[in-house]
């Protein structure tokens, strides 16, 4: 009887009016055999929203500065062509010549200063170079011939104990050639060497230099400043190397980097010591800049000297090198 039981009492069933007042569903539903729940289960709960996600960690410094940053850390594409070219411009020449105390010019930077006797002795340490003048017992000086001095060489150039920021001197083309190769850089073409001396390539010059001007000497307009024989004024070359009974004749050289600065904020291009560059033939090469032993007429751009590659004196020193790349970012 329990199938009449629920009829008789449905909504619709015999004796209940289809409208009017009717009672609560769990009233009307109880006696029912399924109930309204079972046949129609109520939906499952909704899940909440997941976090939006944290933002990424913003980068100090300017807000436009960080929002390009965090543009090139979220694009993959972008950051694998950034970083390489990160990597090249902290290793390319061009990023170092600063650090490495060289002047650009164009395509190329050099040595600020000649090559110092402290510098090659780490060159001769770390490769147990021997110089041709110290194998052959001292360098030379020319004395109405060429006259060997015992004992000069590149550590002690006049025969004395002398300072680690004298230039290295009694080096030979092929020795002077070597050490740059071995520091990363190169011997100056002659052509270069001829550029960074003469013609002034800074964007903004010191008083007395224009961009793009040639000038006689390597010190500008006139020889004031070099460290020559006669024609260029005080230098601070050591005393001891002014006694006769050491030279008998010019003052020796001075420090590298202690007199005037010249084209280009060089030192020491003019006079001091003559320098070795990358030019001539296989049995004369270029010798550039004059020297303590002569005057100011050596020091002209118009002067040209060259000699045997295996001259090691005591007034022939070199400084080195080095090509800059073309930056073209493509």
């Amino acid at each position: 009887m329990a199938w009449a039981v629920a009829l008789f009492t449905h909504p619709l069933g015999p004796g209940r009016a289809r409208h009017g007042p009717q009672s609560p569903p769990e009233a009307r539903f109880a006696p029912a055999l399924f109930s309204f729940r079972d046949r129609h289960p109520a939906p499952p709960a909704r899940r909440p929203p997941p976090p939006a996600p944290a933002p990424p960690p913003r980068a100090h410094g300017h807000p436009a500065r960080s929002a390009r940053l965090s543009g090139i850390d979220q694009n993959p594409a972008m950051r694998h062509s950034f970083i390489p070219l990160l990597v090249w411009l902290a290793f390319t020449p061009w990023a170092h010549a600063q650090a490495d105390d060289l002047q650009p010019i164009r395509g190329f930077a050099i040595d600020r200063k000649e090559v110092s006797i402290a510098q090659f002795a780490r060159y001769a340490q770390a490769t147990g170079t021997v110089t041709a003048a110290e194998k052959a017992g001292g360098g030379s000086t020319f004395e109405g011939g060429w006259v060997q001095r015992k004992g000069w060489t590149w550590r002690t150039p006049f025969g004395l104990q002398a300072s680690d920021n004298e230039p290295a001197v009694h080096i030979t083309f092929a020795e002077a050639r070597a050490y740059c190769q071995w520091a990363g850089q190169r011997l100056p073409t002659d052509a270069e060497w001829m550029e960074a001396a003469y013609t002034e390539r800074r964007a903004q010059p010191p008083a007395g230099f224009s961009t793009g001007q040639t000038y006689p000497y390597p010190t500008g307009s006139t020889p004031q400043g070099a460290n020559c024989l006669g024609d260029c004024g005080a230098a601070p070359t050591p005393a001891a190397y002014a006694n006769p009974a050491i030279t008998t004749r010019g003052r020796g050289h001075a420090p590298t980097g202690s007199t005037k600065a010249g084209v280009n904020g060089l030192f020491e291009m003019g006079a001091n010591a003559w320098e070795w560059t990358d030019g001539g033939t296989d049995s004369a090469r270029p010798t550039r800049g004059g020297s303590w032993w002569y005057g100011a007429a050596q020091m002209h751009r118009d002067h040209v000297q060259t000699k045997p590659p295996d001259t090691a004196v005591v007034y022939i020193g070199f400084r080195c090198a080095k090509s800059l790349p073309s930056l073209e970012l493509k």
